[in-house]
């Protein structure tokens, strides 16, 4: 095992210029709920492409033929090599998930085949979803937290609300905003902004 620019590579007999690549997600969060799949894909997007092995979760290349076109009876180690680098990473996604959210994925047997099915679970693209979320951001209220954690908490929902491609404009954004302060408190802000 060698180290270079932070990366671990393992030996590959196979291949033994295409070294492995140990893949760890050291600062990623649980995925647990629908919640916090966003901030986790981020997280392991961001490092697969560190890596230049985004294309494993992706699918957008196809692995190569399990064995050699002109001898069908040998192993290609291609695919051996293909084979064990997207095993470390299907292994690394894993330690990435709750006990909860693990047993979605325990029958996949690619990196991309779990990714694919984490995905279609928690980004999934549903009326209900999409309703759920802007139920959650119109019941959202200032009460006795801090400013900074009631905007925040809108952030998360109008973000989630992007993810399933229905953006919100400012205006609406605002308004919600608004909606959730107190009106006594605020009402000299409430009404010089929608004045």
């Amino acid at each position: 095992m060698a180290g270079n620019n932070n990366a671990l590579y393992l030996a590959n007999p196979d291949q033994p210029n295409s070294p492995i690549s140990l893949i760890s997600f050291p600062n990623c969060i649980k995925l647990a709920d629908d919640l916090s799949y966003k901030q986790w894909s981020f997280s392991i997007r961001s490092t697969m492409n560190g890596h230049r092995l985004f294309h494993f979760l992706d699918g957008l290349i196809d692995p190569p033929t399990p064995t050699p076109p002109d001898n069908p009876d040998a192993q290609n180690p291609a695919y051996t090599t293909w084979y064990r680098q997207d095993q470390f990473i299907l292994g690394a996604l894993i330690s990435t998930l709750s006990s909860t959210t693990a047993p979605l994925i325990v029958n996949a047997e690619s990196s991309h085949e779990a990714w694919s099915i984490l995905a279609k679970t928690f980004a999934n693209n549903t009326r209900g979803r999409k309703l759920q979320l802007r139920a959650r951001l119109a019941s959202l209220k200032l009460g006795n937290q801090k400013i900074s954690e009631y905007m925040r908490q809108i952030k998360s929902c109008v973000d989630d609300i992007a993810q399933l491609d229905t953006p919100l404009d400012v205006e609406d954004i605002t308004n919600h905003i608004l909606d959730g302060l107190d009106y006594d408190s605020y009402s000299p802000i409430i009404n010089a902004v929608r004045a």
